[in-house]
């Protein structure tokens, strides 16, 4: 019996025909949205990272030349010694948190564009 296909105008073939091709479509839609799933998250973690590895090297750097310069540091603190491993912690992870957020936000930007659209902008 011959099936004219609803969602194929031109697709003559039987209703399992039909049906096979419906589901391969189906399938190759759900691996073009899962790849491209993947790649935002690859350019989410990436762009999280890069902004994080930068934020770790100047807070170790900031860490590193607060211990250098103790003696300077003392007459500008009140309350706190400039060795103070909780305050120095506390310093370091909030630096950290900011700039966590601070590079998540392009990083969500970046994540959510599609390469081709911004290819044929340019």
């Amino acid at each position: 019996m011959q099936h004219k296909c609803h969602a194929y105008p031109d697709c003559p073939t039987d209703h399992r025909q039909c049906e096979a091709l419906r589901k391969e479509l189906a399938d190759k839609s759900a691996s073009v949205r899962s790849q491209r799933e993947s790649q935002c998250d690859l350019r989410l973690k990436t762009f999280l990272g890069q902004g994080l590895t930068v934020a770790m090297l100047a807070a170790l750097a900031g860490l590193g030349l607060s211990l250098a310069f103790t003696r300077l540091l003392a007459g500008m603190l009140y309350g706190v010694t400039p060795r103070d491993p909780y305050t120095l912690t506390a310093v370091v992870l909030l630096t950290l948190v900011v700039a966590a957020i601070a590079s998540l936000i392009p990083a969500i930007r970046a994540a959510l564009v599609e390469p081709m659209q911004v290819l044929r902008d340019e």
